[in-house]
């Protein structure tokens, strides 16, 4: 019993020594190659509606309903999508530009459906 306790107490005390040194966020990014000049990508990118094209939540469900608010490809362009049970229901804003460098966007779930956040990423 008390070689049980002994390996308990290491056990717990292992998890907390490594929730101290874990970071609190991380960051996650991609690269691809793309063989197209830097400003025609970047302008077919920042294209919001164009995200249809890869976009693995259209696949399943391609006949989602879709709306968009606003210019697409400029700050504050707002596209809206409500789907199936595996799309659920939800929002995309473009929030920032850095032109050629950088397009921010906000994700807004309003309904995930049958998914919890973990089973999005």
């Amino acid at each position: 019993m008390e070689i049980f306790l002994y390996v308990l107490a290491a056990i717990v005390a292992l998890i907390v020594v490594l929730g101290l040194i874990a970071p609190n966020s991380y960051q996650v990014k991609r690269s691809i190659i793309i063989n197209y000049t830097l400003p025609e990508t970047f302008t077919y990118l920042k294209s919001i509606k164009n995200q249809d094209n890869w976009s693995p939540w259209k696949k399943k469900d391609p006949n989602m309903t879709q709306t968009f608010e606003g210019t697409d490809g400029e700050i504050g362009f707002i596209s809206k999508w409500k789907g199936n049970k595996d799309v659920g229901e939800g929002e995309q804003e473009i929030v920032s530009i850095v032109e050629n460098e950088s397009i921010d966007t906000e994700l807004r779930f309003l309904s995930l459906g049958n998914h919890n956040l973990l089973d999005i990423y």
